[in-house]
């Protein structure tokens, strides 16, 4: 993720489930959006997507901001609901 340290702009994820959006400012994540859900609960599903394609254009900027804690706290939760579904999975 170095490569995004400092960049602005928009993710788009698409798959079966649906489109979501991620924006990012300076390398942060600022807003996330998937249906209804918005802010981490978004960004959680997202993570539960086992396939999909994504892309990134730059300098698009969200003046909603729904997330506001470091991306690394952002992955590292939700690796570890991963983890925890994928022992209930296979439990």
């Amino acid at each position: 993720m170095s490569c995004l340290s400092q960049r602005s702009g928009r993710f788009t994820f698409k798959s079966s489930r649906g489109n979501s959006e991620i924006y990012l400012q300076h390398g942060s994540v600022r807003h996330a959006i998937y249906g209804s859900l918005e802010g981490e609960a978004a960004v959680a599903e997202i993570f539960r997507w086992r396939q999909g394609r994504f892309y990134f254009e730059e300098g698009i900027i969200s003046q909603v901001q729904t997330v506001d804690r470091p991306w690394p706290h952002l992955l590292i939760d939700n690796l570890q609901k991963f983890d925890e579904t994928l022992e209930l999975a296979g439990g």
